[in-house]
């Protein structure tokens, strides 16, 4: 299921559709952009741009299995460091730290994903 999210800028409606299975037209906006379609149709422009996909519905031990020596090596630094990972929980302090992170680099905050949104389309 595609994550949409409508906003204003200036007087244009903009809809930005991520994940969707193929690009379509909305006439009730006035600028569409798709990120990572499944399929891309000929009638629109679609630049290729490359994207990180994690599976999350394996083990953490599968999925830190799958991942180059290196990579396994500088998560366990991490968690030397104190890293701790928290699967499912925390949604309130995610959220705060994504606005924070999007306000410190200038990106719309309409990019940051709504609570309820985190819980409804977890993995977990």
């Amino acid at each position: 299921m595609p994550c949409i999210i409508r906003s204003e800028r200036f007087f244009f409606r903009i809809l930005e559709v991520y994940c969707a299975e193929e690009p379509y037209e909305d006439s009730s906006v006035d600028y569409m952009i798709f990120y990572y379609v499944r399929r891309k149709n000929t009638k629109f422009l679609c630049k290729e741009s490359p994207v990180a996909v994690l599976d999350l519905r394996p083990s953490l031990d599968e999925i830190f299995k799958g991942f180059s020596p290196k990579l396994r090596k500088d998560i366990r630094r991490a968690y030397r460091d104190g890293i701790i990972i928290r699967v499912n929980e925390g949604y309130e302090e995610f959220h705060k730290l994504s606005i924070d992170f999007h306000k410190a680099k200038g990106l719309p905050l309409s990019l940051v994903p709504s609570i309820e949104f985190m819980q409804k389309t977890g993995t977990y």
